[in-house]
């Protein structure tokens, strides 16, 4: 995910320097054959303990629907807050759909997943471990995290759900990463690529998300584009804007 102040084009803003302005336009020639820059968003930063209580007071807040996909969903303290959550709100009348990675997920022991069934909650397993099945790759793993709630707030970010990234003061492992919290029309992309990868994994279709050019602009109107690499076609864009950003760097590469 990119993201630049204001809602000008990346290499098209009069207040940027001639090097940030080389930098965006390198980044912006093969970023832009993925997802457009979204303007009008509002973007949060969120750095150890502030991510999962921010994620599940948005979970516990849903009135209409709940989409989390995860890599990682360990059975531990932090795994099992989200458990309760989802089905607190799919006992409440909430939409909860859920796609976890079948290898990530493995420390998630089945008797939460069919509890979440129960209470109804909408479980896809990400790629089975099943070397039966027809064209299976051990390798293709779902490592996208991506939390929306009722079309109006997203999370994303390196952040899994499991005590590793919870602080050693609070009794974690105290893995290091960052998070993002983000509200405005760039929601309804992050929403779509969930949708997207929910159908592919067969689970039950249901309605698109409303598009992001009809989402209203948020006064902090910050510029956001997500990249994904759903399609292998992708992933060679992604490279690509990451080593032109790389070489168009004057100042420092901070990685």
């Amino acid at each position: 995910m990119s993201a630049s102040p204001g809602g000008e084009p990346e290499a098209a803003r009069a207040d940027y320097t001639p090097a940030t302005t080389t930098l965006l336009a390198a980044i912006t020639r093969y970023a832009r054959s993925l997802y457009r820059l979204r303007r009008g968003n509002d973007v949060t930063v969120l750095r150890d303990d502030e991510t999962f209580p921010a994620m599940l007071a948005a979970i516990a807040a849903a009135k209409r629907s709940v989409v989390l996909e995860t890599y990682i969903f360990e059975d531990d303290a932090s795994g099992l807050k989200f458990v309760s959550a989802l089905i607190e709100r799919a006992q409440a009348g909430v939409d909860v759909r859920l796609i976890f990675d079948a290898i990530g997920g493995f420390g998630l022991d089945s008797v939460h997943v069919d509890r979440m069934r129960a209470a109804g909650v909408k479980v896809v397993e990400y790629h089975p471990i099943a070397p039966w099945r027809a064209r299976f790759n051990l390798s293709h793993r779902d490592h996208r995290k991506i939390l929306v709630v009722d079309d109006e707030i997203a999370f994303t970010g390196g952040i899994n759900l499991s005590d590793d990234y919870v602080p050693l003061s609070s009794g974690g492992r105290g893995w290091y990463d960052v998070h993002c919290a983000l509200r405005g029309p760039v929601v309804a992309d992050l929403a779509r690529i969930f949708r997207r990868t929910w159908i592919a994994e067969g689970g039950d279709p249901y309605p698109a998300p409303e598009r992001a050019e009809k989402r209203p602009n948020l006064p902090a109107n910050i510029a956001v584009r997500v990249v994904d690499n759903t399609r292998r076609k992708r992933r060679g864009a992604i490279r690509r804007a990451y080593l032109a950003a790389i070489n168009a760097a004057r100042r420092a590469v901070l990685i």
